[in-house]
Parts: structure tokens; sequence; C-alpha cells
């Protein structure tokens, strides 16, 4: 593979132009595009604007497309089709970016309609175009004209047209020829349709890259007049008749409300089912700038078919990666700070807030190095309502005096609660605030132990992912009769509570809460964490966590074993196992 831009790297093989591209042709495309990108890489990250100004969408192109011709079978090409799936089965698997996922999905809708065809015609090329415009689309949640979507849209319209207005069959020369002239003046036209770029002097750098991919194609089939591989795209104020807008004047530096920083999270998900899928993708859209959920096969991911990867901007970690985790195995999960993400301010230092009832468990965060704030004690399944309030909340964040505060809510009912208090401390003061969102005291305790000083967003994400990986329950008495998921409980009863939900009813606290471990240790466990003596502390049986010690050292032998006294005064006994 060539990629030093020479006329070499769109050689095409001998013969004139045929009337069906075949997987020879397939080829020299796969290796005319790797070396257009790898001449275009420098000018297409300098170009690189949108969606953030990190410089690297050429790497991200080039990487994302040199995947997908590793992923060629070694030997004689095999039919047309059969090389166009191989090639987005391999840019789906090591997609880097959000225009290199885009490109990946572009591919993914071209094999599609190429599947199983020895050659393709002029009609082909047309489908394959229009299908891979829309998977491109359909994968991301908001589509954004102006970009690689635009581009690639024009180009597939125009293919389209030639092939419905001929009245013969057309040539690939036809079709592409005419697609190519689209997406050149699309790509032209981006700054119009997406300010940013026309406040930068600048084409969309992805639209761009897609574009060398497409010279490619066309080159291989013999169009003539293509531009060279190292032309660079238009700017902005090139583009004829383009009423583009001022630049704005920089944004003056203040002391006061600083906005969260942006964070880039990839990482490969194997979720439960298609209905789970679908489902994080709405709660996800809620909290990312962008968000694209991608196959790894052309196939189809998720829903057993294996994993599906992931990649977002948010300014909200936890509620994503604390979904992630309880739908399925996370792997590979990469996060960077995306740059200019917000300004400056004069505070410094981090702190832990984190909320938490019953002196035992309030004492071992504060020891950790966490500003507790004490909530009042609620009746478990009885009152399903915040025991913190906002201004608490926000009260407690600022008395800590630091620049980044972690906010541990510690109760599924506090997390909204937390979220509305950093949103208003991030208002009103010049401080970084993200909520880890734990969802009981247990959660709290395992993110507080994974703190190390990492970077902010680093330290956040870790805190996360820790806190999703630890399974909890509760035993508690019924403060009266109720209808629960478990059925019908009276006032006395012994509960046990599985991640918020009655799983067991009874009435002796030990029997409970042996089952409710045994439950949690189903899927195994390397710490089990037992606090006791919270609510009518006289109800938990004597000497019951040194039973359940021993009987966790006989089930499980390499588990450790923790225990703390003095948990929340709203139920008997926690257990957490991570």
């Amino acid at each position: 593979m060539r990629h030093d831009g020479t006329a070499a790297s769109d050689a095409v093989p001998a013969g004139p132009a045929a009337d069906c591209l075949d997987a020879p042709r397939l080829v020299a495309w796969a290796a005319a595009a790797a070396a257009r990108l790898a001449v275009a890489r420098e000018r297409l990250d300098a170009a690189n604007v949108y969606p953030v100004a990190d410089g690297d969408t050429g790497a991200n192109l080039l990487a994302t497309w040199d995947a997908a011709v590793a992923g060629l079978p070694v030997g004689p090409p095999a039919r047309a089709g059969d090389l166009a799936q191989a090639l987005a089965r391999g840019a789906a698997a090591a997609a880097r970016g959000n225009s290199g996922v885009l490109l990946a999905q572009w591919l993914h809708g071209v094999a599609r309609v190429w599947a199983g065809r020895e050659q393709l015609a002029g009609a082909d090329l047309a489908d394959g175009l229009a299908a891979g415009a829309q998977a491109a689309r359909d994968a991301l949640q908001t589509p954004v004209e102006g970009t690689l979507l635009s581009v690639a849209e024009s180009a597939a319209l125009a293919a389209v047209a030639v092939v419905r207005r001929s009245g013969a069959p057309p040539t690939p020369q036809d079709v592409l020829a005419a697609a190519l002239a689209a997406a050149d003046r699309e790509l032209a036209a981006t700054p119009q349709r997406l300010p940013l770029l026309g406040r930068a002097g600048v084409v969309d750098a992805g639209a761009a890259g897609w574009l060398e991919v497409l010279r490619a194609l066309a080159v291989t089939a013999g169009v003539p007049d293509v531009p060279a591989a190292d032309e660079r795209p238009p700017a902005a104020t090139e583009v004829p008749g383009a009423a583009l807008p001022a630049a704005a004047p920089a944004p003056p530096r203040s002391t006061g409300a600083v906005a969260e920083p942006e964070l880039e999270l990839v990482f490969r998900l194997t979720p439960a089912d298609a209905a789970a899928l679908d489902g994080l993708r709405r709660r996800w859209s809620a909290v990312a700038t962008s968000l694209v959920v991608t196959a790894p096969r052309t196939g189809g991911g998720g829903a057993g078919g294996g994993p599906v990867t992931v990649h977002l901007h948010t300014r909200r970690p936890g509620p994503v990666l604390s979904d992630a985790y309880a739908a399925g195995p996370v792997e590979d999960l990469a996060v960077t700070v995306l740059p200019e993400s917000g300004v400056g301010h004069d505070l410094s230092g981090r702190a832990v807030v984190a909320v938490a009832d019953g002196p035992g468990l309030a004492a071992v965060f504060a020891a950790a190095g966490a500003v507790v704030s004490r909530c009042r004690p609620r009746q478990v399944a009885v009152e399903p309502a915040s025991p913190v309030a906002v201004d608490q909340l926000v009260a407690a964040v600022e008395a800590t005096g630091a620049a980044e505060v972690i906010l541990l809510p510690n109760d599924s009912e506090v997390v909204a609660v937390a979220e509305q208090a950093a949103e208003v401390v991030r208002r009103t003061s010049g401080r970084h605030v993200l909520t880890v969102p734990t969802r009981s005291m247990l959660q709290g305790l395992s993110a507080l132990a994974v703190a190390s000083g990492r970077p902010f967003a680093d330290e956040v994400v870790a805190m996360s992912a820790a806190a999703a990986a630890t399974r909890t329950a509760v035993v508690a008495v019924a403060p009266v009769d109720a209808m629960t998921s478990a059925g019908l409980c009276h006032a006395g009863d012994v509960l046990g509570l599985l991640e918020d939900d009655v799983a067991v009813i009874g009435d002796d606290v030990e029997a409970v809460t042996a089952e409710l471990l045994e439950r949690l240790l189903g899927p195994g466990g390397e710490l089990i964490t037992v606090v006791t003596g919270g609510g009518a502390p006289e109800g938990v049986p004597a000497g019951l966590a040194d039973r359940l010690r021993r009987r966790v050292r006989e089930l499980h032998p390499f588990a450790e074993f923790v225990e703390y006294a003095g948990g929340p005064e709203n139920c008997l006994v926690l257990l957490g196992v991570e």
C-alpha cells in the first residue's frame, strides 16, 4: 500500500474502462482511496473545526480506511460485493472519531446493497451511493447539514437521477461523474450550510475526506478529469456568491460560570437485547451533543449479534456509563477531554461531596476525604421522594471552595436532585461540577475507593464505572401494608430489595439477608460489603455479619469481605458486591 500520493496511487487495472466494476477494480479503489487520504491528511486535520476543533479528522479517516483495507481477503479477489462487505467490516471494527464512524457507516450501507454481486453496473453504483448516504444519516440521532451527510446525499441524488433519466442503462463512468460533480458543489457550499465553517473560512473536513474516497472510485472506474490527490478543497472565501457571516469575536474571559468539559466517550457494549439498545439511544440522546451507535459487522450488532460501538460527546458521562454498565459488558472504554470546552477561573483544588445517612457510613465517607451532606431518613419502598433538597447540595458544593467538585448522590431518588444542584452551581460560580450517579451508599463507597487524582474527566469516568459495577441490596422492615414487585407485604414484614425493587418478602432478617447475598453473588464477585445496625438495630440478629463472612469464605474463598456498623436509618442491612 503506497501512502505517498504519487500517480501510482491512483493506478487502475490495465485495460479500457469497463461497463461494470469487478473485484480487481474495487481492490484498486481501496488502494487509491488510502493513498488519497494519506496525502490529504494534514490539510484535513488543519480544516477540522466541526464538531470539535481537535485537528484529527484526516488522521481518523485514514486510520479507519486503512483498517478497512486490512480487512480485505488475501488471495485472488472474490466477488465485488464480498470485497465491499470486507471493507465495511474492517472499517466498523476500528472506526476512529466522528468522521471515521460516519465513513464506516457509509461503507456499511454501500456493502449491504452490493452484497452478493459479481460486478457493479452503473445502477448498482447509484443504489450503493444512496444506501451509503442514508446509513450515515441514520447513524446520527440529530443529523447536521453542511457535513459529510449533505455531501454524500447530494452525490447519491445526482447518481440516482442519471439512472432514472437514462434511456439505456448508464455506465459507471456516467454515474460517478455526475455524483462527483454534485459532491464538489455541495462541499463548496458547506460553509453556508454550517455557519461555524463559514466563520473559520473552511469547508467541512469530514466531507472533504469522504470526497477523496469518491474521487478514488471515480478514477478507478475511468472517469476523466478527476482532480489530483493533492488538490486542496476550496476555502470558504472561494465559494462563489457565498454570503458568509463575519467571524465572531472571541468570547471574553470570565471568572464566573464555566461550561463543563465536554468528553468524548468511545466504548464497545454488548446489550442484552434490541429493546435495551433502543432505550439507551433515547436516554443518551438527551445528554449527548453527538451520538453514534454502530455495529461491528455488516450483519448487525446487539440483540445477540455481538457488541456495538458507542461514540458520543457529552458533559454528563455519569448517566451514560451507568446505563452502559447496567445494560451489558463494556469493553475498550476510551475517554478524551475535548478542547475549548470552557473558560478559565480562579478557583483551585478538587472535592467530593457525598450524601450519606447513618453515622457509620457518614464517618467512612468523611475518613475517605469526602464532604458529607447528611440526608433525612425515608421509608424504603413507601416514600419515593428525595431525602435531600437542591439548595442543600448547592450549599455543600459551594462550601468546599474547590474548582472541581464530584457529587455522589448515593440514592436513586437523589440522582436527579444532584444533577439539578450541579447545574445551579455551574451557572452561578466558577466551578466544574459533575455527578457520578451512585444509587446507593455502597456504590458511592466503590466510586470513592477508585479516586486517585486523575484528570477531572478521567476521574469521573473511573468513579462512574466502579459505581456501576457494584450490585447492591437492602434489607428493611415494611412500615405499612403495600403492594410490591414481589407481592403484597404487611407492616412488619422483612423486605429484601435488589436495586430498589422488592425481591424477597419474609419474616426472618437473617434468612432474607442470606437469600439476597446469594442472588448478588450469582454472577460472581471480588468484594462483599455488609453494613448493619441502621434502622431498628435491635432487629439485626447478633453475630449476623460474622455468620455471613463464614458463609462467603466457604462458597467464595477468594472474595474479600468488609463490614461496617451504623448504616442508614431506613434499613437493617446493606449489601454490596463488586
